[in-house]
């Protein structure tokens, strides 16, 4: 009975750690992870309004020339730092997407694990219960009725 008892409360003790992990190691990087997508989503903003300034300097540029600016050194940088600008809105916003689908796999893992954690924990209590502790409460009620006769 000895190894049979140890392999279920392995089972449940197994099923409790499970549990206890699926529970906290997955929420706590979805955190982190909530927290790195919401700085990119901040510096996104920041810089898209960076290009409605450069966006508004251009527009300004081109009314005071008549839209004869075609080769202004002012313009061509404005231009220029409009693509740059722009590019780091697309990367970030990537990113941001990217974050939040890692959010939703440790979402869905964490809450898998701790299904089979608290299964298994309930499994293998269970069948301790059932198959150990049961029998042996009624062999030691045997034992003390036996032993209370004979005194």
């Amino acid at each position: 009975m000895q190894i049979t008892d140890n392999l279920y409360k392995h089972l449940a003790l197994w099923g409790l750690a499970s549990l206890v992990f699926s529970l906290v190691y997955p929420f706590s990087q979805v955190h982190r992870f909530n927290l790195e997508a919401y700085e990119l989503q901040a510096q996104a903003t920041v810089d898209y309004n960076v290009k409605e300034s450069l966006m508004a300097q251009r527009q300004s540029i081109l009314e005071d020339s008549g839209g004869a600016a075609g080769n202004d050194p002012t313009l061509v940088d404005i231009d220029d730092e409009l693509l740059m600008v722009t590019a780091q809105i697309d990367a970030r916003t990537d990113k941001a997407d990217y974050q939040l689908y890692i959010i939703s796999l440790y979402t869905k893992f964490g809450l898998a694990g701790a299904v089979v954690g608290l299964l298994s924990a309930i499994v293998g209590f269970r069948l301790w219960y059932v198959r150990v502790q049961r029998p042996l409460d009624v062999y030691l009620q045997e034992h003390q009725r036996c032993h209370g006769e004979k005194s």
